[in-house]
């Protein structure tokens, strides 16, 4: 009997480890420019932060905020308050999951518009109390109507790069050679 439930837990600290080892850094990236009725943007990407908290395996990396300009809205649109969070999954979630996740946290937090698809009014994006954007998946590649990974503009955008910078400079995204640091600074040079 001895014998046995030793043969058990070693069967379950191989389980254990093999979760362990199966885990998954998501980066996602936070902005907010409208407040909603819960709260103004700096609370609203602190809630959101929060409830990322909730669903990261360990301990998750947070990036500064950073108000930046408003890419594709109205001249004279507010500006972005942004960030960059890094959450590790397990091997229970997916991609899918993960945006759904995201999907179900903007609409907890305010956002009630373009479920799907940026809306566009007028050429111009609208703004929003929260935008909760996967930029990559571990070294996940995908393109589906409604999710691509990595991000498809990421590389393009001052506001994701910046904060990602900040924590992980060396970073590559799936599919490029240059890392966080060169495209933010390819981007700060034109």
């Amino acid at each position: 009997m001895l014998e046995y439930s030793l043969t058990l837990c070693m069967s379950c600290q191989r389980n254990i480890m093999k979760k362990a080892l199966n885990k998954t850094e998501s980066v996602i990236a936070l902005g907010s420019n409208k407040p909603s009725e819960y709260g103004e943007p700096t609370e609203l990407v602190e809630r959101a932060l929060e409830k990322l908290g909730h669903i990261s395996e360990s301990n998750m990396e947070v990036s500064s905020f950073f108000w930046t300009r408003a890419e594709g809205l109205e001249p004279g649109a507010a500006k972005f308050l942004n960030a960059v969070a890094i959450i590790t999954l397990n091997d229970d979630w997916s991609p899918i999951g993960l945006l759904r996740t995201l999907k179900q946290i903007e609409l907890e937090l305010g956002r009630h518009k373009d479920y799907g698809p940026k809306i566009i009014v007028n050429a111009y994006y609208q703004p929003r109390p929260i935008d909760l954007d996967i930029i990559t998946y571990g070294s996940v590649q995908i393109d589906i109507p409604g999710l691509v990974i990595p991000h498809e503009r990421a590389w393009k955008r001052l506001f994701v790069l910046e904060p990602l910078a900040e924590l992980r400079p060396k970073m590559t995204f799936p599919g490029s050679a240059k890392t966080v640091s060169e495209l933010k600074q390819a981007l700060l040079s034109c």
